[in-house]
Parts: structure tokens; sequence; C-alpha cells
């Protein structure tokens, strides 16, 4: 896939709103939207990239997990040192067993969940958790064990049926998050399956974007979605 500077400035776009946010500037009410951008960027990415792969019979689980790695592990692994290093100095001895946990969990991509069970994202306490920035990648990694197994599915169906399909995927997962969001508010945040209709959105515009690829108009396209 060929580099996009219009993709890359939306992302920018959407870290800079999260970023002024937690900074202090609360006229920005809807910080977190940065986030769920974020989300629908990658399941645009991944799914345009993935299919390309299924298609050229160069897709493997291998090759895609060390992609992954090779564009994730350098950053993440700094960051661990990093803040390690400045826990040492800064915490006490509590927090940073604290510390500790948080590590454990980024490193296995379960940070979403550790946050989960143990904080609230606005408690009071949360200054004292470096890495529940974390939860949001971890979330990324979890989609990332499952959406290349659904597109291997999907990708035996036929380019309408396949977007009607991820469509579906959103739409039900908006109905999954909602009904999260009036039982526990906190699951609906930091849990995947709440964020399914964000990767699916991103998603189905990436399978729309390969039709459209193949000649078909924008109209036409969708009208025959549902066909």
């Amino acid at each position: 896939m060929q580099y996009r500077q219009d993709i890359d400035g939306l992302r920018a776009i959407a870290v800079s709103v999260i970023v002024l946010f937690h900074f202090g500037l609360h006229e920005l009410g809807g910080g977190f939207v940065g986030v769920d951008v974020f989300f629908v960027i990658s399941g645009y990415l991944i799914t345009a990239i993935t299919l390309r792969d299924i298609s050229t019979g160069r897709f493997g689980f291998g090759r895609f997990y060390m992609r992954r790695l090779r564009r994730l592990g350098p950053a993440l692994g700094v960051t661990l040192l990093a803040t390690l290093a400045m826990g040492v100095w800064l915490l006490s001895a509590q927090h940073l067993l604290s510390l500790a946990d948080q590590t454990a969990a980024t490193l296995f991509s379960v940070s979403n969940i550790h946050f989960w069970n143990t904080t609230g994202y606005f408690d009071l306490d949360a200054r004292y958790k470096p890495l529940l920035h974390t939860w949001s990648l971890a979330v990324e990694e979890q989609f990332y064990l499952v959406w290349p197994v659904v597109l291997l599915g999907l990708f035996k169906l036929a380019p309408r049926q396949r977007l009607q399909a991820v469509i579906a995927l959103g739409v039900i997962g908006l109905v999954i998050s909602e009904v999260m969001l009036n039982i526990d508010a906190a699951a609906a945040f930091f849990l995947p399956v709440a964020r399914l209709h964000e990767f699916a959105i991103g998603g189905a515009l990436a399978v729309w974007g390969r039709t459209l690829d193949r000649g078909a108009s924008p109209t036409r396209s969708l009208r025959r979605a549902w066909c």
C-alpha cells in the first residue's frame, strides 16, 4: 500500500486533539474522539493491506505479525524502559509495583483489561499509572489477532457480499457498544468488543475502495452492496 499523506495528516489531528485535552485544554470536550478516529484509521489500513496481501497470495500470519512487531516494538520498548527508569526515581514502592504490573500487561497486549479491572480512566489515582495510555494500543493488538482471520473468511465471498458482511459486523458492534455503555461504561471504554464498530467502519471503507478500484462507480457500489 502506497504512503498516504492524507491518512498521516488525519492521524496527526486525532493525536493532537487527545494530547491537548490531556494538557488541560478542556474546551476540547470531545478530546477522546481522537481515539475513535484512530481506530477507524487502523481498521481501514489493516483491512486494505491484508486484503491486498491475500489477493496476491502473499499473506501469512507470521509475516503479518512480524510487520506489526517491527513497526510498534522499538518505540514501545523505549517507552517502557524510559517509564520504568523514571518510576524508580519518582514513584513509591507501592506505585512502582503497580508500574511493574502495568508493564507486564502492556508487553502481553492486555493493558486495557488490566486497567479496566484496576481503575477507571478518570479516577484520582490514574496519575500514578503512567502506562494508562497503552490501553488503546492493547485494543489494536487484540483487533490484529482476530481481524485477519475474519478477512480470510470474507475473501471467499463476492465483493458486494464482503462489504455487506463488514457493515453487518459494524452494526452488531455498535449495538453491543450501546448495551455495554448502559451496563458498564468502563468496559465499553476499554474492551475491544465495544470498539468493533469503529474498526469495521474503516474496514468497510477499505472494502468499498477495492470495489471502486475495479471500476465501479461510488453510487453504484453503495447501491449494489445491499441488493
